[in-house]
């Protein structure tokens, strides 16, 4: 069995692809090779970089889409790392239809906290003692 090279483009959001045996048949075989040549890098708007602050109390961010328009997305306060947020209509477009964006909370600590943001968070930990995230565990454990 012999296959042709074939250079097709592929659409944005591509998340299946199929080979043919040139008799017009469509089969899936072990073993292929696909080599993907990137010629546009898509933003990585996907992933929303958030500071403790904007997690914990809340926060209107800016985010910018595929498309290059920019979206306001509403953070409810207690908005915890990983959180996927949606928003209706901005991602990718197809034909005539857009798709959602799906945007993933990632809250930055910060790697030095110096004198007065230092002894905030002390007394906030001192204020939230009793809320412990690890609870659950000792349950699970069956302590």
């Amino acid at each position: 069995m012999t296959f042709d090279l074939v250079n097709t483009p592929l659409d944005l959001g591509v998340t299946r692809l199929e080979a043919s045996a040139g008799t017009g048949k469509t089969f899936a075989l072990a073993g292929i090779f696909l080599r993907l040549l990137v010629e546009e890098q898509i933003p990585a708007s996907d992933i929303l970089v958030v500071t403790f602050t904007e997690a914990a109390l809340g926060a209107d961010i800016t985010v910018p889409t595929i498309s290059g328009e920019d979206v306001k997305v509403r953070l409810a306060p207690g908005t915890p790392n990983g959180k996927v947020l949606r928003v209706k209509g901005r991602g990718i477009t197809k034909d005539s239809h857009s798709g959602d964006l799906m945007i993933t909370v990632e809250v930055q600590v910060p790697q030095r906290i110096e004198n007065e943001a230092k002894e905030a968070l002390m007394k906030f930990a001192e204020l939230t003692a009793m809320d412990s995230p690890r609870e659950h565990l000792k349950e699970r454990a069956g302590a």
